[in-house]
Formats: structure tokens, sequence, C-alpha cells
């Protein structure tokens, strides 16, 4: 059986390795330790470690409701917001659909409701059929198949115990699964570098995986990968050779090897322990009930995984101090590498590669096996990422050189005037290259989902206006973004590493909104995932209820927006068409949040409670001015930078943490006109509400001067001398 993709979707940043103990937040559950297939490769019963003759078949229903108090117990020892549950074997099918569900349920009724449980199955998918995958979906159980490719690719390896083929059952399981699509996560299979990548990548572009991954098989020092005694580059020419067919040919293909290779030497962390550091996440709990470390150890030597606890002798907490665990931390981090890796050019990006591929007699202290082959493949990647920015960067310099040169009327920009018209000029433009960018992605909707053609067509019949509002709605804004990097070969991810899926059938509601698209208004806490994507798990969006809730207090800060300056009220609709209710489970219980971001531009994300209270208008007035800003500013910065160098970073007063250059620009952007509507307030209010307007404007001021001080000492452009010296004026006022 393959690890799990989603095993590992929770390790941590080397950022977030501390000196405490590791957190464990994904719990593999061996349900069965038996299979019905004899893969050759397979970790669990073909490498070093056979105690699993020694296992019970399946994990006891003791055992069962054990594992749903321990992980209760820790989940909120811990203060946990989410745990996964992969259900695992052998073959976990085995175990029957009905005893995984039930497992499930338990899970659940003992873990508090504030606690969001994710539960996944890795098939592969022979014994699947249309009950067993109603009752998984009926209890929310995502799958994920193990199937190689081909049947020429697929029997080379995965077999009965009679030596046939696996294939049409397998495939057949498929084909159930293609049923579901919304509990259907991708396929893992593992490289066999005699079949050619051709073969294998054409195979699952006809089946189009919501995702794939490819894994090296798993080998080390004793046990060296296969057919490389014979031919020492055969897997480092392979890996090559699939790279450039999927850079080039298959760039739609979500194949999770690769994104990952990219993206690490991008600097975003890693999703896999292929890859970059990390820290220890996943625990392992075996059909005997004992607690167990990554179960891919197991081609290590004997015993390679086991804790020495079981679910009766121990709780889940006291895995984190254990010898086993610890020494697996430690070889996660730069430190803990062999001497060689920690001296090697692509130590950040490989990581020293998978753990258990790092093994020799003596222990880990070595490269991974495959090391010529990371060493190739990312210098390989590294050459193909270079060409393709180096030709990005020449078409973009040559289309933005003349929108860099364009006038802008600083002053009048940063004023509110009647109709507003440097910001409508800019805003147009801006539109006028959002709608090029949203037709050119059509095409890919076309690609995986042919069946959708039609719903293309019709939008790219709508007359220009129509498109124009379309593509300005945030959610249109970053859905386009990420189909622009599929079509490019790679994936977007959430500010915590979530992947963002691929959802072609998101057209469907596109043409819905540009049905309904009204020039000019706004739309408050409207559901809609490509509002809340890029925030992963950082940020919680309010319940509808607290959005009907909410609605009249929007209302009624818009109104005292309106009432202090008609013309800003009206440069807020027509540049920020959505507002979203949020939470921010890390700030403090009695702080005011909201916040914004130029990757769904034109969305305002506040905080519309405090505890159990609902804000007050006015400070969600403060909200909805502080956030339309940053996001006029975003607009200018698109035609007019403002900053030459990011570099070094500075203090800012409103700040604990040192910042960019730009992020302080924003920041006084913001508040010279938070500081004009405090002024307002105090001049047109009384009691609380005027001192507390006071007390805003003495810091706002203090701040201000500060900031200001600090960025005449910064690298900005004439644009940016401009424009920061007439809000120094403004200050004054």
């Amino acid at each position: 059986m393959l690890q799990p993709a989603t095993a590992l979707e929770d390790k941590a940043s080397v950022n977030d390795i501390v000196s405490d103990s590791p957190v464990f937040s994904c719990f593999l559950v061996k349900i069965v330790s038996r299979c019905n297939l004899n893969c050759d490769y397979c970790y669990m019963y073909q490498h070093a470690d056979q105690s699993w003759k020694n296992l019970p078949v399946v994990l006891s229903d003791e055992n069962r409701k054990l594992l749903a108090s321990r992980i209760a117990e820790y989940a909120q020892e811990k203060n946990l917001k989410r745990v996964t549950i992969i259900f695992h074997g052998g073959e976990p099918l085995l175990a029957g659909a009905e005893r995984i569900t039930e497992t499930a349920r338990w899970i659940r009724e003992e873990l508090p409701s504030t606690i969001k449980v994710d539960f996944c199955l890795q098939t592969n998918g022979t014994l699947l059929d249309k009950a067993s995958l109603d009752q998984l979906i009926r209890e929310d159980i995502t799958i994920s198949l193990s199937l190689d490719g081909p049947k020429q690719a697929n029997d080379l390896h995965r077999l009965t115990p009679k030596g046939n083929s696996s294939f049409n059952k397998t495939f057949n399981g498929l084909k159930l699964l293609q049923t579901a699509s919304q509990n259907f996560t991708g396929i893992i299979g593992v490289i066999d570098p005699m079949v050619e990548p051709e073969t294998l990548l054409s195979f699952f572009d006809e089946i189009k995986p919501p995702s794939l991954d490819f894994l090296l098989p798993d080998a080390n020092y004793l046990a060296p990968p296969k057919y490389r005694d014979q031919t020492p580059d055969i897997y480092e020419k392979w890996l090559i050779k699939a790279f450039d067919l999927w850079f080039d040919k298959y760039p739609h293909l979500p194949i999770r090897f690769f994104d990952t290779l990219l993206n690490s030497i991008a600097g975003i962390p890693s999703q896999t322990d292929s890859f970059g550091f990390g820290d220890v996440s996943l625990l392992n709990i075996e059909t005997d009930g004992t607690y167990h470390d990554l179960d891919v150890l197991r081609i290590t030597k004997e015993g390679g995984t086991a804790l020495g606890h079981s679910l009766k002798s121990s709780p889940i907490s006291a895995m984190a101090a254990t010898p086993q665990i610890l020494k697996h931390r430690s070889l996660m981090r730069k430190e803990g590498l062999s001497e060689l890796c920690q001296q090697c050019s692509i130590v950040d990006i490989c990581g020293g590669g998978a753990v258990p591929h790092r093994f020799n007699s003596e222990g880990f202290n070595n490269p991974t096996i495959y090391c010529r082959e990371m060493k190739a493949l990312v210098a390989h990647a590294q050459k193909r990422m270079q060409e393709q920015i180096k030709a990005e960067e020449v078409k973009k310099s040559e289309s933005s050189q003349q929108l860099h040169n364009l006038e802008v009327n600083l002053a009048s920009y940063n004023n509110t005037e009647p109709s507003s018209p440097e910001v409508r000029k800019l805003l147009k433009l801006w539109k006028e290259k959002a709608v090029e960018k949203f037709l050119s992605v059509l095409p890919e909707v076309k690609n995986r989902a042919s069946e959708l053609g039609s719903i293309v067509d019709k939008i790219t019949q709508l007359p220009i206006l129509t498109l124009e509002r379309l593509v300005q709605l945030p959610s249109v804004h970053l859905w386009t973004h990420v189909l622009e990097f599929a079509k490019y070969g790679r994936t977007s991810y959430s500010i915590d590493g979530i992947i963002i899926p691929i959802e072609v059938s998101y057209i469907k509601e596109i043409l819905k909104l540009a049905q309904s698209a009204d020039q000019d208004t706004i739309s408050i806490h409207r559901e809609d995932n490509w509002l809340r994507y890029p925030f992963g798990k950082q940020i919680i969006f309010e319940s509808q209820e607290v959005g009907v809730q909410g609605t009249p207090i929007v209302l009624k800060a818009l109104d005292i927006i309106q009432d202090w300056d008609k013309n800003l009220f009206n440069e807020i609709r027509f540049l920020c068409p959505e507002i979203q209710f949020i939470r921010d489970p890390a700030a403090h219980p009695e702080k005011i949040v909201s916040f914004s971001d130029n990757i769904v531009p034109g969305a305002l994300y506040v905080g519309i409670k405090l505890g159990e209270k609902y804000i007050d208008p006015y400070d969600l007035a403060d909200s909805i001015i502080h956030e339309y800003r940053h996001q006029k500013l975003y607009l200018l910065e698109e035609f007019k930078p403002i900053v030459k160098n990011n570099m070094p970073l500075v203090s800012s007063p409103w700040r604990e943490e040192l910042r960019p250059p730009s992020g302080l620009f924003h920041a006084v952007f913001v508040f010279t006109d938070l500081r004009r509507f405090w002024l307002h307030v105090h001049a047109t209010q009384a009691g609380e509400l005027q001192k507390r307007a006071k007390t805003e404007i003495e810091v706002t001021d203090k701040r201000l001067a500060e900031g200001f001080a600090t960025l005449h000492t910064c690298a900005l452009t004439a644009a940016g001398e401009e424009l920061l010296a007439i809000l120094e004026e403004e200050a004054k006022s």
C-alpha cells in the first residue's frame, strides 16, 4: 500500500519548528493489516520490517473506541482546530465500509464540534463498489486511489497473490470514484523507469484525476533502487524526461511531485517529505493498538517504526517525547542532515530527501539514496524555470513600460473628487488587462471539461462592459489566477500551504454572476469559496446567520461614510464589490480585525463581532475605510510603483515586527484618510464617541509622523516621493 499524499499535508514549515514537542495533527489508522494484492515494491510487506505477520487482521472494537477517545483527548489538550484521520492498511476495504464509517462516527462523536475532522481513505480500488462508496460518501470520507498507470504499467508490480492482473478491478473502482468528484481526492502511483513518461502522462491526461502524485520506489543503501546497478542514470533520465513532458505538454496535470519541486525552488514550504524541511505531524496506529512513527520507515529495519506504547498504555501526547519521534524530528531539520547534505548547494530545496531513503547499516547520516537524481532534477527544473521567467519578464516589461510611464495626477488620485476620474482611469485599464487574462484561460475549461464548452461560449459572447464588471469580482479574479497557474503547470496554495483546487465547474457560477451583476454594488458576506480559498485555515469565516445579522451594521456603516464623504463612498462602491465577515483565531479577543489582499482585489475582510457582541457601526466604518484604502493603493501600484526596493525592512509604528517599505507606505496611505474620518467624527459627535475620536487622532498623528520620517530614508520612486509629500501635507490639515 502506498503512503497517502494527504498524510503529510499538515507538515509544518521549518519556520514553525520550535524547541517544544511536535504536534500531531494527522493520524494514520491501520483499520486492517492485510492486503488482497501483492505489490512487489510495498514498504509494508516487501521490505525489512516483517512485524505485520504478528499483527491482528483488523483493529478491534475496543481499540477503535479507545482511539476515538485518545484523539479527542489529545485534540482538546493541544487546542487543535483541525485533525486528519487516514484509514489505511493493507487494503482498508478488507475491513468493510461499515467498520470504517462506524469508526469515523465514533471519532466525530468524541470530538467537540469546534474541531474540524477530515477523514480520508487510501485504497487500491479493487474492492470498491457502489454500496461501499455510498457509505463512505454519507460519512464524508474522501478517497485516494493507488494506480501506477495503464494496464501494462500497473501490472508490472501490482498483481494479486496468485500473480494475476489487478488493473480491471482497480479501473472499475476509478470509474466509480469519478462519479463522486467531491470525495475523490486523487491518484498515487509508483514510478517504474521502464515505462515511458509519455505512456504514463497521456493515460492520466485522459483520466483527469483531481490530483496525481508520483513516488520514487522506496529504497535505501541496504536495498538500492531496482535497475540502477545496471543503468546508474536510469531514474535521472526518466525524471528529467517526465518533467519536460509535463512542463511543456501536460502542465494542466496536477502532479504533486513536480509542483512541490517548483514550489521548493521558489522558496515555498514543501507539502511532502520528499523536498524541504518540516516537522513530524503524523502518528500511525497499528491494528494491535500500538503507536508507530511514519509507516514508510518500515523499509529500514525490523521494528523501525515502533514507539513502544499503545492506546491502552499511554496518551497520544506522550508519543511526542519518545526517542524515535525526537530522532525523526531532528532528521527533518537542516542541522540534522549529514555533513554532505549541509554543504550541498540545493539543500534548502531538497531538504535531504525522504528520511527512509537515507538509511544504511549505521543509520540515517547520509544523503538520500536518490541524491544523484535530486541534484540532476533540481538543476534541470531551475534551468527551465529561469528560462520561463526570463521570457515572461521580457514580455511583461514590453507591455508594462508604457503603463509605468502613464501620467497620473497623484493629488487627484489620493483625493475623492467627484466621479474620481484618475481612479476610474486606472480601474478601466486594470479591467482591460483582466478581461484579456480571463479570456485566455477559458480554453483550459474546455480542455478539462468539454461538457462545459457551451457555457464558455456564452461567456465569451458577453458584452465587453459585462465582462469588465465580471472580471472585477474578486472571486473571478482569483479563479482566473489559479487557472492561469494551472495552464503553466503551477499549483496555487493558500497562505498556510493548502492547495487551492482547480474547479473548472465554477464557470457555471461565473455565468450566473454575469447575469446578475449590477454596476457599483457591494455584496455582503456572499457564500463563495473563491473568496475564501487563499486564507486556508488561518481565517475563520462567519456563518450565514452572522452574515444576516451583520448586514444591517454594514449598511449603517456605509451610511456613516456616505454622510461624511459621498465621493469616498462612491469610490468604495465601484472599487470594492465584496465584503466578507471574518474572525482571526490568533488575534486578541478584544481587537477588531480586518484585512485585504491583492490576490482577491476588491474584497474587504472585516470582523463583525467582538466575542458574542456585534461591533459598533463606527468601528466597522473604520475597518471598511481602512481596507478600501489598501485596495486603492494596490490599484495605483499596478501602474505606478511607489517603492524602488523593499529591502531592508523598516520599523512601523503600527506593527511590532519589521515591515517592507511598501507595507509602511500602505499604512500611511490608509491612516491619513482614517485621520480625516475621525476628525469628522470628533466635529459631529459628542460624549464617548467624541472622546474616542480625539484619542484616535492623537495616536494617528504621532504614528504618521514616525512613519513619514522612516519613509524618507527608503528608496522610493519619483511617484512614491510625490505621493508621500501629498500625504504629509494632508496630515497637517
